[in-house]
């Protein structure tokens, strides 16, 4: 799990939240530990990450299920992210789950 990695709130008590991740698993979490980034995480097994929006663009990172990114800007149905080591580039939103 990345830095990046994203969760559904489901309830808050105080400063609690009761949170939900892509696969169901619930907890509770202290506000403090969550950020504002909009996130995603791969739902696939592999996930192309491509050096520009659409099939064309160059594969230029395999990413495997649950590897997470922040999301960096939104092109139709493409999905521009960063890793947490720093490497950018497109996922298609079908891939991932997640805010954007």
């Amino acid at each position: 799990m990345g830095r990046f990695y994203p969760v559904k709130v489901l309830q808050t008590q105080g400063d609690w939240l009761r949170v939900e991740d892509f696969e169901k698993h619930r907890a509770w979490v202290h506000r403090s530990l969550l950020g504002e980034v909009k996130a995603v995480v791969v739902k696939v097994e592999i996930a192309n990450l491509r050096d520009q929006p659409g099939l064309s663009g160059r594969v230029v990172l395999k990413a495997k299920r649950y590897v997470s990114f922040a999301v960096l800007a939104r092109q139709k149905d493409w999905l521009k992210v960063r890793h947490d080591d720093g490497e950018v580039g497109w996922l298609h939103r079908r891939l991932v789950w997640g805010r954007y």
